[in-house]
């Protein structure tokens, strides 16, 4: 039985929440034109942002829009102005610890103390306690989360879990202000906890082992399993069992309008490994993936040759190198690191090293 939750419209009021949204949306913005004016009569601001919520008065107001190239992909990106940036942080900290609280324990990413490494962790306890339980690995996608998530499917699993008529009004304000709920936008604070609760009903069908509803729906009792927002994976013995989970993945994901990306893969994890979030997790060491190596050396290469040439590293070349050094901690690299961090660092410390006051040598006396 779904348990509801309820008494959220006091926190989401609260001046303390909106207070607290206004100084996370300040936070970095400090000389942006309109926190500037905000700033002159910070109490008049808040007020009315108390007001809107609590007489639901609030009506969005429209996005700036525009492409990103990132990490390889073209990224579609809206935002809203510092007002309606600050009714998105209030129903953030209110409903999304509540969406957190509900998300099975393998489920990374925008939750807190669940990054991206902290899935490559558990995926490498997966493997190595259990070789023969994760021989296999199902991977799977989801095609343009944020673009097929609607509103309706949200408002109808919303309706289900709280019962507060002003979080459900505040959700589907924000919701219908973005090109009338067809979409999430890529780049409010609600779309990642809102896309999380969506997919935790995929997450159950995966991992729960009795009756999901009253149509007698059950889950697939698979304990080797993470999903870091749109990228599953799956482990099993079997091809045929993870054939089958993948069967119920894609008419679970039918249900809430979601379509599997046809990449999906059920392969040998000893032949390749499993890639996941960069890395390359075999059953006793873990690589990192090609791209990310072919990156490093080239970069952390070019940094080497300038400080070679007698050049100091500029900022942005100290910070890849950190970058990089942190990505090699999660994974076997010993040789790899010998050509890269730690010859750039050993480089760069020797260049400090030798510019210390004591190392400095005296120019003769002419006396």
């Amino acid at each position: 039985m779904v348990r509801t939750v309820k008494g959220l419209d006091r926190t989401l009021q609260s001046m303390k929440t909106i207070a607290r949204a206004y100084l996370e949306v300040r936070s970095g913005k400090e000389t942006h034109p309109d926190i500037v004016e905000i700033d002159r009569d910070p109490m008049t601001f808040l007020k009315g942002v108390q007001y809107d919520i609590i007489h639901q008065t609030y009506e969005p107001g429209p996005y700036i829009e525009f492409d990103k190239f990132e990490r390889g992909k073209l990224r579609h990106v809206a935002y809203q102005s510092i007002r309606d940036q600050v009714f998105q942080w209030v129903w953030k900290l209110t409903v999304e610890p509540e969406i957190n609280k509900r998300l099975i324990g393998h489920t990374y990413a925008s939750i807190k103390g669940r990054g991206q490494h902290d899935a490559v962790h558990k995926a490498q306890e997966f493997m190595r306690k259990d070789p023969e339980g994760t021989m296999y690995c199902l991977d799977f996608d989801v095609q343009q989360c944020f673009k097929s998530i609607t509103a309706e499917v949200v408002m109808r699993k919303m309706r289900r879990k709280f019962a507060d008529p002003g979080v459900l009004w505040l959700t589907e304000k924000i919701l219908m202000g973005y090109h009338n709920g067809r979409e999430l936008p890529l780049g409010n604070v609600t779309s990642h906890p809102l896309a999380n609760f969506v997919l935790d009903d995929v997450d159950r069908v995966i991992t729960d082992a009795g009756v999901l509803n009253k149509t007698g729906e059950r889950g697939m009792n698979a304990d080797r399993y993470i999903r870091y927002l749109d990228n599953g994976y799956v482990w099993a013995r079997s091809t045929a069992y993870l054939r089958r989970v993948k069967k119920r993945i894609v008419e679970k994901f039918r249900e809430l309008g979601l379509t599997m990306k046809p990449n999906w893969q059920i392969y040998k994890v000893d032949s390749r490994g499993t890639a996941i979030l960069g890395y390359r997790v075999f059953h006793k060491f873990t690589l990192l993936c090609k791209k990310t190596k072919i990156k490093m050396k080239r970069l952390l290469g070019d940094a080497i040759a300038h400080m070679r040439a007698g050049k100091d590293p500029t900022p942005t070349e100290l910070g890849q190198f950190s970058s990089y050094k942190g990505v090699l901690d999660h994974c076997s690299s010993w040789r790899l690191s010998k050509k890269t961090t730690r010859l750039f660092e050993r480089i760069w410390k020797a260049k400090t090293w030798i510019r210390l006051p004591q190392h400095q040598t005296r120019a003769p006396s002419s006396s």
